[in-house]
This record gives C-alpha cells, sequence and structure tokens, in this order.
C-alpha cells in the first residue's frame, strides 16, 4: 500500500528537478523505474523525455499522504 503516487511527465531535452512538498522518502515504483530517475528528500529528477513514478510508502496505517492546497 502506498500514501501517495507521484507522476512527473519531462517532455523537454534536458533533464529537470522538481521540489515535492512532502516528497521525502518516496521510492520509484517497482515497475515502471526510469534510469536515471531519482529523489532526494523531496526533489525528483526526471530525465529527459521520460516519465517517472515513485510511490510513498505506507508503513502501516493510513498516513497523511501528499499535502494539498499549499499554495
Amino acid at each position: 500500500a502506498s500514501d501517495g503516487v507521484v507522476v512527473i511527465v519531462n517532455a523537454d531535452k534536458v533533464p529537470r528537478v522538481l521540489a515535492v512538498p512532502g516528497g521525502a522518502g518516496a521510492v520509484a515504483h517497482p515497475q515502471l523505474a526510469v534510469p536515471g530517475a531519482s529523489v532526494s528528500g523531496a526533489d525528483f529528477t526526471v530525465p529527459p523525455r521520460s516519465t517517472a513514478v515513485w510511490l510513498l510508502p505506507q508503513p502501516g496505517a493510513q498516513g497523511a499522504g501528499f499535502p494539498c492546497n499549499t499554495h
């Protein structure tokens, strides 16, 4: 089970880094891992012209998930 899912599409010709609040602890989706995609804290790096998927693990009971409507 997961507390959240992060899907990032990078249509650019260069890698992109996107900060995702609450994303610390996310792990690459086991079947949808993308070579060169990574996460460090809340910063997600996506290679050029690719779509990467990460999961926020659910260690026990349902957690808070990702913060929404924070802007």
